[in-house]
């Protein structure tokens, strides 16, 4: 029996022994889970920089002069001079109406000029006569009175029959159409051979130009935004617009930037009653033609005066539900949420209205791995504009 109890004390204090050593272990494991290293994410202050927001619209482009090209003398078309859709210069020949009738009309008005400066000088010298014999006595007073009177309707006959072969003369350069602006034409909308209807009435359409450059951006402002725009004005922060040449920034359909530049030329006098909006007008230059009327592209117009404002990379902006917040970190190293409110995007960065300071530390990555109150492991960076 006592041989059994001794054995039976061996065991328990062996199974003692090895609970004590699992309960350690277990103790040791904790330990080391307790000390994982801390997350490493990285931290920067706001951009600050003073800025100049911008507002966006939709315009629609306008040939700054659209003329029609009509004739002003009647008769049948002879040349056509262009190819439809090619640029064209001020004086270029378009069309030329056949020139024969009107040759033929300046050969007379210049024979009958010629005709009536011989009458004036005959009645010149019979005049002449008359006045030396009426000295004589040689010739009533009726006689001088009626050389008097041949002699003025020979003078107004001369200037009749210059009059008409000035306007022969003019005819005749009306039948060659030029271009009266520098500009794209349209296709030809008449036919060699037909007959041409000028003058004022009923004239025929024969083309269109349009110029290129520059050109007009043309865009309707909401009531908001002019109000807007006329309260900065009063307030010193921005120019008014109908005084000074505002600059616009412009991008077409197929382009992802600004590229391209303009300045503000007019705002209308009134708004239109049906749309609650007031056309506004910029003028863009356009050397290369990439633009034509018609087109449509989106423009920025300055919608502040200069400040400084606090920026962030839109990829560090998170949402929960509908309010927008970044994580900070803190000088213990601990996380936590500030709600912020967003303006619109400036250099690819976007403008915080508010609830951040600068001397915030903003988390930049890792952010869908952070909870408000973890503790992590804090590198500092620095932010730059995004290209």
């Amino acid at each position: 029996m006592r041989y059994k109890r001794s054995i039976y004390w061996q065991l328990v204090g062996i199974l003692s022994m090895l609970a004590f050593l699992l309960v350690a272990g277990c103790k040791n494991e904790n330990k080391k889970s307790n000390q994982l290293p801390l997350l490493p994410v990285k931290v920067a202050h706001p951009l600050q920089k003073e800025i100049t927001e911008w507002d966006e619209f939709t315009g629609r482009f306008e040939a700054i002069d659209e003329v029609d090209i009509r004739a002003r003398v009647s008769g049948y078309l002879d040349k056509i001079l262009f190819k439809d859709g090619q640029l064209v210069k001020k004086g270029d020949l378009l069309f030329v109406i056949d020139q024969r009738p009107f040759k033929n009309s300046l050969e007379l008005a210049q024979g009958e000029l010629q005709q009536a400066i011989a009458e004036r000088e005959y009645s010149k010298l019979q005049l002449d006569r008359f006045t030396q014999l009426r000295k004589e006595k040689a010739v009533s007073e009726q006689q001088l009175d009626e050389g008097k009177l041949r002699y003025n309707n020979a003078v107004a006959r001369v200037k009749i029959s210059q009059a008409r072969l000035d306007q022969a003369k003019l005819d005749l350069e009306f039948t060659e159409i030029r271009a009266p602006v520098s500009g794209r034409i349209g296709r030809e909308l008449v036919s060699q051979g037909n007959l041409i209807i000028g003058g004022d009435n009923n004239t025929t359409l024969l083309a269109k130009i349009v110029t290129m450059d520059p050109i007009y951006l043309v865009f309707e402002l909401d009531e908001n935004s002019f109000l807007k725009y006329e309260r900065l004005f009063q307030e010193g922060k921005r120019p008014m617009g109908r005084k000074e040449s505002n600059p616009i920034a412009i991008k077409l359909l197929d382009e992802k930037t600004f590229s391209h530049k303009g300045q503000m030329n007019f705002v209308d006098n009134q708004f239109d009653l049906n749309t609650g909006t007031i056309l506004a007008r910029a003028t863009v230059p356009n050397p290369n033609f990439l633009i034509h009327p018609g087109q449509f592209a989106r423009l920025r117009l300055p919608g502040s005066g200069k400040y400084e404002a606090l920026l962030l990379p839109d990829k560090v902006i998170l949402t929960d539900q509908t309010k927008q917040f970044v994580y900070i970190v803190d000088a213990k190293n601990q996380v936590s949420k500030k709600n912020i409110t967003l303006g619109p995007l400036i250099d690819n960065l976007r403008i915080i209205r508010s609830g951040l300071t600068l001397n915030d530390e903003v988390v930049i990555n890792h952010l869908q791995k952070l909870r408000p109150g973890m503790k992590v492991k804090a590198v500092k960076t620095k932010l730059e504009a995004e290209k």
